[in-house]
């Protein structure tokens, strides 16, 4: 399609994807830190506002794996309660997302 068709009417999409990372997180005296990693499909909606800009509403199913430590504070110092390990099916991205070309 050309630029005038496009614009405004957006356009659909099926991807592969892989993700990885480490989270950290809090509640009270009690937080879990560790790694994940998993993988799936995603697929979405551009949105085009825009010459420059538009928005992407998008959705991930798939699988991801973490290894964690449960902690817990005492003295405000991190005291490591279990290690433990999730694997888990299903919704593992939702997003929108909005996107700025700066070069054409």
């Amino acid at each position: 399609r050309d630029a005038q068709e496009s614009r405004g009417l957006g356009d659909v999409y099926k991807r592969q994807m892989y993700h990885t990372g480490e989270f950290h997180y809090k509640l009270g005296n009690i937080g879990c830190q560790g790694d994940y990693q998993g993988g799936g499909f995603t697929g979405g909606y551009q949105l085009g506002l825009n010459s420059n800009l538009s928005l992407d509403f998008h959705a991930g199913v798939g699988y991801t794996y973490a290894d964690y430590d449960e902690y817990t504070l005492i003295n405000k110092v991190r005291v490591r309660k279990d290690c433990k390990t999730k694997k888990y099916w299903g919704i593992n991205q939702l997003g929108i997302t909005l996107i700025w070309k700066l070069l054409k």
